[in-house]
């Protein structure tokens, strides 16, 4: 039995399910539910760390671009050009907060999410119910549900007369799906009617949930084709900008009027500036943040950057 394959059990029996997970249906005894924590671990989502406040903001700053405005704000501070430095360094400043806000706004939806499953449920060990801990189911516990109990890991259906599972956090649906024997439903959607017999079929990381808050991490982090192409530009542009603002200075620092020194910073200075595309590398990862971010506040998972980007095209 591997809790992470995928058989294909939809319209399999309860007796199927069953004889799949190794289980049975007076629930597991304690020797096979110690083997098989051991084996899969504890029923918890992705419990990932979260970065601190200090190195989220740091990581703002973790930029090519950003290194050459600061650098040109430091010489407009060594010529005496207070303002221009100040509305440089604003420039760099204010691009980092509205980064670091819309990331965490992003973080905190996904915690929203991992909060979704329950502490406590009831089921069947060695043929008599208990309260269970949540953390505590494995692949192949039984699971007793009712009206208005959250499903705590991924589940099968064992027996069943007529129930619906509201799973619009999942998929959207506004209306409540009719569920029958071997069906799934999956970890935080909500039990609408009846009492059900289940049994787990996929705990912790494994679960469908799990799965889609790795996805939701995974798409801060990548890239649509619209931020590879300017990691591109970027790539090529900022060497040409540097070495024209070092051909520049040197040209004035040698054929230049007194005093050459300034001239050459002021000369250097100003091409960093204006013919650096910093706006380019800067606007693509906050709009991809801020977009992950809006959409998981509002429910919407997206799988990647590139699904964020097609979705513009979209009436």
């Amino acid at each position: 039995m591997d809790a992470s394959s995928k058989p294909q059990w939809h319209h399999d029996s309860g007796v199927t399910v069953l004889s799949a997970l190794e289980s049975q249906a007076e629930g597991l005894t304690s020797e096979q539910v110690a083997a098989r924590r051991g084996r899969f671990g504890e029923n918890r989502l992705l419990d990932q760390k979260p970065r601190s406040v200090w190195r989220r903001l740091a990581g703002q700053f973790h930029n090519v671009l950003l290194y050459i405005l600061l650098v040109a704000a430091m010489l407009a501070l060594l010529l005496g050009f207070y303002s221009d430095a100040t509305v440089i360094v604003l420039v760099v400043v204010i691009n980092a907060l509205v980064g670091f806000v819309q990331e965490g706004k992003a973080e905190a939806a996904l915690r929203s999410i991992q909060r979704m499953l329950v502490s406590h449920c009831q089921g069947l060990r060695d043929g008599q119910p208990h309260t269970l801990e949540a953390s505590e189911l494995v692949p192949g516990d039984v699971v007793i549900l009712a009206a208005g109990d959250r499903v705590p890991a991924d589940l099968r259906l064992l027996q069943v007369r007529e129930l619906h599972c509201d799973e619009a956090m999942l998929t959207g649906e506004p209306v409540p799906p009719q569920k029958s024997a071997g069906e799934s439903v999956h970890a935080g959607t909500v039990v609408q009617d009846g009492s059900v017999l289940f049994t787990a079929s996929a705990v912790g990381s494994h679960t469908t949930l799990s799965r889609i808050i790795r996805m939701v991490r995974q798409a801060q982090s990548s890239k649509p084709e619209i931020g590879q192409l300017a990691d591109k530009i970027s790539a090529i542009f900022v060497p040409v900008v540097v070495v024209i603002a070092l051909f520049s200075a040197a040209i004035w620092y040698f054929f230049g009027p007194a005093p050459q020194i300034v001239y050459t910073l002021v000369i250097a200075t100003t091409v960093l500036i204006i013919a650096c595309p910093c706006a380019l590398g800067l606007a693509t990862p906050m709009s991809i943040i801020s977009g992950v971010g809006r959409a998981a506040e509002s429910g919407v998972l997206v799988r990647d950057a590139d699904a964020l980007q097609r979705a513009s095209t979209l009436d």
